[in-house]
């Protein structure tokens, strides 16, 4: 009987570093939304839905964009209604780690920091920053 790939530990199954594609696929096939057994974690595999909730910073926060499910948020958010989660996400978010990058930044603070750095990530300056690399 062939593996339920939907019951993999997607954040520290080796297996899914070198060949993700399958494991994903299993999720899609099996719901394009879907909590994976593990850590509670939110899978959202389907194109429509990712892009619902990219757009919705009202429902949805980057704030452990970064590190996922470790190390965990700084107090218990079960139980809590949408308003006091929004208002315990931006009074721990600095407890957070990786609370100052970019990617863990909700709007309008992301929006703002992305809009300074938009002459930094134009594709010519990229080009210029590979071959720098490369050098």
């Amino acid at each position: 009987m062939a593996e339920d790939l939907t019951t993999v530990d997607f954040f520290r199954d080796g297996r899914l570093t070198d060949d993700p594609y399958p494991f994903y696929e299993a999720l899609r096939n099996k719901c394009p939304v879907t909590r994976e057994q593990h850590y509670g974690v939110t899978m959202v595999t389907g194109w429509q839905e990712a892009v619902d909730v990219y757009n919705d910073a009202e429902t949805f926060s980057s704030c452990i964009s970064v590190t996922g499910p470790f190390p965990g948020f700084p107090v218990p958010l079960e139980g809590r209604s949408e308003q006091e989660i929004t208002e315990l996400i931006a009074k721990h978010r600095d407890d957070l780690p990786f609370s100052d990058q970019l990617p863990t930044l909700d709007p309008p603070t992301h929006t703002n920091h992305r809009a300074l750095l938009m002459r930094l990530i134009t594709p010519k300056r990229l080009k210029e920053n590979e071959d720098a690399m490369w050098q």
